[in-house]
């Protein structure tokens, strides 16, 4: 036999859930502060309007007795904890109350946010509004300001044309009261236009101090910055200019180096090679003579034909002997003159080679170093 279910006051268990809501409603208001954004506000209110769900799960009892009258259900909330369709028609009861509740907040959130949105609408309708009655303001002053100053100046032309009109009746001192009484007007009209002028000014002066009170700091600024460049790029500059001057100075060092090293050769003056020359023409012509000396005495000995066999005559290989010395050593002289001739031109040659490949290292350092400065 199934257990019978036990009896539940819904009176307390209603109570005891409003409580147990309440309490975790209040552990999360220690938690997270409500919000006060426009939409948990009322109109026309800065506190924060209280939610409905709080309310809602104060008022749990009260709330669940309307519902189930409105089911028409027993108002005796215990009659329906005896069975287990009882509980469960309770459940469904208190799920659509809170849904209800969700639903009422929803439409409310909703509303709220279309009235703040007309809100929003009408007060950018008000600037709209607001910035045309400023703007109509303006060109009405202006219209007044200039109205006001044709009338003064009409005023004026009236005066004049009233007193030129009185000068042709009056005498002489009413025309020269009427004068001095023109002039003091006329003073006093210029006076009052000065006044007027100097206020624009000044008016005009005040707002575009203003203005350009904030264009002034900046302009301090640009000059201070201005200032600081220009000594950075002044000490830039300096520094380097004497690194220019420093790396000129040492490639110059280094060119007189080079030139030091150089062997020096004793110069080769155009005399001394004249001289060379004569004296290798004046051991051409000894040869010369030599040789014909030579044929000469050929030509003065008897012609003694021998045979194959015989000794040859002894002046003869004597006089050919010599000859043979002389024309070696007449060769050696010229062989080697001309070869110390050819050494000191390649040696000459060779001095003007590595004076210009010195030349072109130093251009190309003094290039280098400008450039490099150049960059920096």
């Amino acid at each position: 036999m199934p257990a019978k279910p036990q009896q539940v006051d819904a009176e307390s268990v209603a109570a005891s859930w409003a409580s147990r809501n309440a309490q975790a409603d209040e552990s999360a208001t220690d938690v997270a502060p409500p919000s006060t954004s426009p939409l948990d506000t009322e109109v026309g209110s800065s506190q924060p309007r209280p939610t409905s769900r709080r309310t809602g799960w104060k008022n749990m009892k009260d709330a669940v007795r309307h519902q189930a009258k409105q089911e028409h259900v027993s108002a005796d909330l215990g009659d329906l904890f005896d069975t287990t369709q009882g509980a469960e028609k309770l459940r469904l009861m208190v799920n659509t109350l809170i849904n209800s509740k969700d639903n009422k907040l929803v439409s409310n959130l909703k509303r709220e946010e279309n009235m703040v949105s007309k809100l929003r609408k009408r007060v950018e309708e008000l600037q709209e509004a607001l910035g045309e009655s400023q703007a109509a303001r303006k060109q009405l002053a202006l219209e007044k300001r200039t109205l006001e100053t044709e009338t003064d100046d009409l005023s004026f032309r009236l005066r004049t044309t009233q007193l030129r009109l009185d000068s042709l009746t009056m005498g002489k001192e009413e025309i020269e009261v009427e004068q001095t009484k023109a002039k003091a007007q006329l003073k006093e009209y210029y006076d009052r236009k000065t006044q007027v002028m100097e206020k624009r000014v000044q008016q005009v002066f005040e707002t575009n101090k203003r203005r350009l009170k904030a264009v002034e700091e900046v302009v301090v600024r640009m000059r201070e910055t201005q200032g600081k460049l220009r000594q950075d790029a002044e000490k830039r500059l300096g520094d380097v200019e004497q690194a220019v001057m420093e790396g000129l100075g040492e490639t110059f060092r280094q060119i007189v180096s080079v030139i030091e090293l150089i062997p020096k050769v004793p110069p080769v003056s155009e005399e001394t090679l004249a001289l060379l020359e004569s004296k290798v023409a004046a051991l051409g012509d000894d040869v010369n003579n030599v040789i014909g000396e030579h044929e000469l005495a050929t030509e003065c000995l008897p012609y003694e034909p021998v045979d194959a066999e015989a000794e040859p005559d002894e002046r003869v290989q004597n006089v050919i002997t010599r000859l043979g010395a002389v024309q070696g050593v007449v060769g050696s002289i010229s062989h080697s003159m001309t070869t110390k001739l050819d050494l000191l031109e390649e040696r000459h040659q060779e001095e003007v080679k590595e004076l210009e490949a010195c030349h072109q290292e130093a251009v190309n350092a003094l290039e280098q170093k400008v450039a490099e400065a150049e960059e920096a």
